[in-house]
């Protein structure tokens, strides 16, 4: 062979060789090719979860988490124990996080994620179903609301009227004078029929319904009373009977004679409806004219006198009835009264020396106030001390000429014991209900009486909150709270008497704790001074202002902040106790050191300063801005810091309690309102009013407490 070939040769000789070598490599020119081993994949050493929100509500929709591996591997997923709720499923890559229904407090939920050693949690914040929900206290108030049993509400119940089939016709206040009607079945559901404008005359709206009736054929009539500006004399009041139609509407049958003053009205038979007006029963005619029926228009209280028509003398008439004959029963201030479709008046029983039973010719009355008529056609009295002396009444039945306590009836605990502002109010008039049972009428609630006198709920829910009571929930009771703070675990703490400056009790310092659960307690201790302000600093201290009060309980100048221990002990951080007379009132300084006109606190900030607005000259209103730095100097200043007691969100909260809203307001100044509005003021379930709401604190994400009345609420913003 030659020692070079040619190119060509050679390069054929090259591609031979290389395709022999393929075949060679696979097994022979006709075979399969063998299979390649698959690269076996690393574990994953890293595992991320992730959850497509942070926080979600009780009842709400599932919240979707994530996991991701750098590797191989599958992740299981399990809640922490203690947590609430649920998942979707025990592994995958991603599954649903399942809250519960319900939940009383913000509660953290943990969620573990592994993958063989790998492990990571994520931590979700459960919030209470968007609105408002009771904390502890008692949520009972007077604003219009409809519902079942005691979750409605009224404005102030002024008359009530059944008809045939069981339904009880409720006259209700409206603010506002809109004629109010409220319908409440026998199983106690409050509907409101009418709630409306209507016009009477001379383009006059709000004229309110202070009484009703159903007639023998069903037909309700109404007594409004139109309120009418008079130059120079001041509101003069007119009165009209009308007619309520299906629909709402209502026709007008007749206006009363002018300084015809009524207050209460039955209906007939025949379209007569007989009126009830201070010192004469009246009758208006299906035609609309006006007679008296008995008694003498005019006259103005008098002994009483029986006799026909214009023979007959009333003292003060406060409420009638009528019987199944068409007679009428009155509660005269010294007696009750029959009174005839012919106008003819005789007395079932008088005033005695004390409330006696026996004869009704020798047995006595206290004072009776309203009247109803049981199954038998027996007279059944509302017997109150005449001189609304005791918190108390006696229910008495007139029947056979004889007069019979059958029990007597305590009006709300504390209800006229001054110990704190907006408690219930007295019951006013006897019902008897569908069923026969006899219902006791105050101003916010209707509650049915055994024949012992024990009281069962029926509809609505007044303010019975007399008396402060430690415990849980509902069952605890505030005293006109106010000036609430909130600690970095969620407990709250206001001070009783602190909604009210003109309280008289509030000389003294009564401070409540409400644990997020709706524990409520009073802590420990017994200073003397009227509470101005209540703080939690950044270091978790309960800083309280307290100024001195001279003998009539008024403030007097002067006033400290002191820190007040869990224990109830309390610790002097800055000013002094007792009056201060110097000239100048305010001294800048260290602790003890410094002094105040009159301090009241504003909050805290982050850094620990704690700021004041304070009175600064005697006798007189104007005041200064001051802060307290976490070392205990007190120094004057021009200004707050910008978002000084802002929520995590950055936004201020406030309530106004005049305007009886909830609002929050923007860095900008800019404000919204985000719950309560006008006359229906309330905000998701549960049945409030914000009429006398005095503070508002965040205590976490979107979460608020709340003062309303005599309650803590807890309101969740979406």
């Amino acid at each position: 062979m030659s020692a070079h070939l040619p190119h060509g040769t050679l390069r054929a000789l090259l591609s031979s060789l290389i395709l022999s070598g393929a075949l060679a490599a696979c097994g022979g020119g006709g075979g399969t090719p063998a299979p390649a081993t698959p690269a076996t994949p690393a574990p994953a050493t890293t595992l991320t979860v992730s959850g497509s929100a942070p926080e979600l509500h009780a009842g709400g929709q599932p919240l979707a988490l994530t996991a991701a591996l750098d590797g191989a591997g599958t992740v299981a997923w399990q809640l922490a124990p203690g947590s609430i709720g649920g998942l979707s499923a025990a592994s995958g890559a991603s599954v649903n996080y399942l809250p519960p229904a319900q939940v009383a407090t913000p509660t953290q939920v943990t969620i573990t994620a592994t993958s063989g050693g790998l492990s990571k949690t994520i931590v979700l914040q459960l919030l209470p179903p968007t609105g408002l929900s009771l904390i502890a206290g008692d949520i009972g108030g007077k604003f219009i609301l409809d519902g079942p049993g005691v979750a409605a509400r009224f404005g102030g119940i002024l008359n009530a009227t059944r008809d045939g089939a069981g339904n009880l016709y409720v006259a209700d206040y409206s603010e506002s004078r809109k004629p109010t009607i409220r319908k409440i079945s026998a199983d106690g559901n409050v509907t409101t029929i009418v709630h409306d404008d209507w016009l009477i005359s001379d383009g006059a709206y709000g004229a309110a319904v202070i009484a009703l009736s159903v007639a023998p054929d069903g037909s309700v009539y109404l007594l409004q009373e139109q309120s009418i500006w008079v130059t120079n004399a001041g509101d003069r009041y007119t009165y009209y009977v009308r007619k309520l139609h299906a629909d709402g509407s209502a026709t007008t049958v007749g206006k009363l004679p002018d300084r015809v003053s009524a207050t209460n009205l039955v209906a007939g038979a025949g379209g007569t409806v007989y009126l009830l007006a201070g010192d004469h029963v009246g009758q208006m005619n299906a035609d609309g004219s006006y007679q008296v029926l008995a008694g003498v228009h005019g006259q103005g209280a008098s002994p009483d006198v029986d006799g026909s028509g214009d023979a007959a003398r009333f003292s003060t008439l406060f409420d009638m009835v009528g019987g199944a004959d068409g007679t009428l029963y009155v509660a005269d201030e010294r007696g009750v009264r029959q009174v005839s479709t012919k106008g003819v008046v005789t007395t079932l029983a008088r005033l005695g020396p004390g409330p006696t039973d026996g004869d009704a010719a020798s047995a006595g009355l206290q004072g009776p106030r309203s009247v109803a008529l049981d199954a038998s056609g027996a007279v059944l009295v509302l017997d109150r001390p005449i001189d609304n002396s005791a918190n108390s009444y006696d229910v008495r039945r007139i029947a056979g000429g004889t007069i019979h306590t059958l029990f007597r009836q305590n009006d709300p605990a504390g209800l006229w014991a001054g110990q704190c502002g907006r408690t219930g109010t007295p019951d006013t008039f006897l019902r008897m209900g569908a069923d026969g049972a006899l219902l006791a009428i105050g101003a916010a609630a209707i509650v049915r009486l055994d024949a012992d006198g024990t009281r069962h709920p029926f509809v609505g829910l007044d303010n019975g909150s007399g008396l402060p009571a430690d415990g849980q929930g509902a069952a605890a009771h505030y005293c006109d709270p106010g000036m609430m703070a909130a600690d970095h675990d969620g407990n709250l703490y206001t001070i009783d008497g602190g909604a009210n400056d003109a309280r008289p009790f509030q000389h003294r310092l009564v401070v409540r704790k409400t644990t997020p659960s709706g524990q409520v307690s009073t802590l420990p201790q017994t200073a003397d001074g009227k509470p101005s302000g209540l703080v939690v600093d950044a270091a978790g201290r309960l800083l309280l202002a307290l100024r001195p009060v001279g003998a009539n309980h008024l403030p007097m100048d002067g006033g400290a902040i002191y820190w007040l221990q869990p224990n109830g002990a309390m610790t002097l951080v800055a000013g002094q106790p007792g009056p201060n007379s110097a000239v100048p009132l305010q001294r800048d300084g260290a602790a003890t050191e410094a002094r105040f006109g009159g301090p009241t606190l504003l909050g805290a900030d982050a850094d620990g300063n704690v700021y004041l607005s304070d009175y600064d000259q005697h006798n007189s209103a104007h005041t200064t801005l001051r802060k307290l730095s976490p070392q205990g100097v007190v120094s004057t200043i021009a200004s707050l810091p910008p978002g000084l007691n802002a929520a995590p969100d950055g936004y201020v909260y406030q309530a106004d309690y005049n305007k009886r809203v909830l609002y929050r307001l923007a860095p900008d100044g800019s404000r919204t309102d985000i719950a309560g509005s006008g006359e229906r003021a309330f905000f998701g379930a549960l049945p409030v009013q914000f009429d006398y709401s005095t503070a508002l604190v965040p205590t976490g994400p979107h979460t608020f407490a709340v003062i309303a009345g005599s309650a803590v609420l807890r309101l969740v913003l979406p």
